[in-house]
C-alpha cells in the first residue's frame, strides 16, 4: 500500500521505501528457521528505530550530497537507507552545511 511522502505499509508500519524494500528482500532470502528467527528480531529492531527517527524529522538529504529535500520528493526517494540523514527544521539541515533542493524546494527557514 502506497502512502504520501514516499513512506511504504509493511507488516501495518509505514517505513521509507527504500527500507521497505530491504527487509522484503532480507525476508525472502531467510532459508532456515534459525536464520529467520535471526531476521525477525533484527527486523524488528530497525522497525522500531526507523519509526522513531520517522516521526521525528521534516527534511531529509543524504550523506554524499549537500540538498536536503522533503521525504515525498522524487530525489529523497532514491537517498539509500544507509545514507540518508534527517532533520527536524530547515535551520538544522542548513547548520550541517546543506541547502534547499531546487525541486520540491524546501524553506530555507522554519
Amino acid at each position: 500500500m502506497a502512502h504520501p511522502e514516499g513512506l511504504t505499509m509493511l507488516h501495518g508500519l509505514i517505513l521509507n521505501g527504500r527500507v521497505a524494500g530491504f527487509f522484503r528482500r532480507k525476508r525472502r532470502g531467510a532459508m532456515s528457521t534459525k536464520k529467520a528467527l535471526l531476521l525477525a528480531i533484527l527486523s524488528a529492531a530497525l522497525i522500531f528505530a526507523s519509526m522513531a527517527a520517522a516521526l521525528d524529522y521534516k527534511y531529509v538529504a543524504s550523506k554524499r550530497s549537500d540538498k536536503y529535500h522533503y521525504p515525498h520528493c522524487e530525489w529523497a526517494k532514491k537517498i539509500k537507507a544507509e545514507n540518508l540523514v534527517t532533520f527536524k527544521t530547515a535551520k538544522e539541515a542548513r547548520a550541517a552545511g546543506y541547502v534547499p533542493c531546487k525541486v520540491c524546494n524546501p524553506p530555507s527557514e522554519d
